[in-house]
């Protein structure tokens, strides 16, 4: 009853979180079929809420499938695989920052980011393969549950995603979000919760999955 702060992970709580591709860009010479293919194999091991779109869209595609023989979750960042006997690494910008591997700009991708698509990237040990990038769609009732708890006196409804910030936006402003926080780590979610309840009054956490237990559990009230 004292809670001022309603904070949401965004997929799969405020969205429905079925994914749909909205674009492969191949780089370096490489195919957007063998991207697909090699992202494809890898996600058959993910949790990642784009594993499901990307896995579907291949098998839609009838692209070759490929041998994962080693996989690891690298959490909130992404996934190490080896494919085909290859080392890979798929996952969000600040992973390929991390390897340091270079994302170049292009035409294709400035357009998947400006349509809100989130972005997963695919390299190897030295160099970028290609970007996939999916969409996903709000669900009928989260604005109207964001209204009713203002309604009902929650004084400031937030959105702590990893997601990119130009996705993160585009469903912050359909719902009418007071803010919005993106591309954190489970680390940073959990450091946000901390520094909203000591500076802003009791926080209740609303999310879903493995990255949002830390800031679920560190919340006044959790809820999954």
């Amino acid at each position: 009853a004292d809670v001022s702060i309603a904070a949401f992970d965004k997929t799969g709580t405020l969205t429905k979180g079925q994914l749909s591709l909205c674009g492969v860009v191949p780089f370096n010479a490489h195919t957007a079929e063998r991207v697909l293919s090699i992202a494809a194999a890898i996600e058959e091991r993910s949790e990642h809420p784009l594993a499901e779109a990307i896995i579907d869209h291949a098998r839609q595609a009838g692209v070759p499938e490929a041998h994962v023989s080693f996989f690891e979750a690298l959490p909130g960042r992404g996934a190490r695989a080896v494919v085909d006997g290859e080392a890979f690494y798929i996952g969000s910008a600040a992973l390929m920052e991390e390897r340091g591997i270079e994302v170049p700009a292009s035409t294709a991708m400035a357009e998947l980011v400006t349509r809100g698509c989130s972005v997963v990237y695919l390299a190897d040990s030295a160099m970028l393969w290609g970007a996939i990038g999916a969409q996903d769609t709000v669900k009928e009732n989260s604005a109207s549950a964001i209204a009713q708890l203002k309604r009902i006196g929650i004084k400031q409804t937030i959105m702590l995603t990893g997601d990119t910030l130009q996705s993160a936006r585009s469903v912050a402003d359909q719902l009418g979000l007071d803010e919005e926080h993106a591309e954190l780590l489970p680390e940073r979610k959990l450091a946000l919760i901390h520094h909203l309840a000591q500076t802003r009054g009791k926080v209740m956490m609303i999310g879903d999955g493995i990255n949002d237990a830390p800031a679920l559990a560190a919340a006044h009230v959790g809820v999954a």
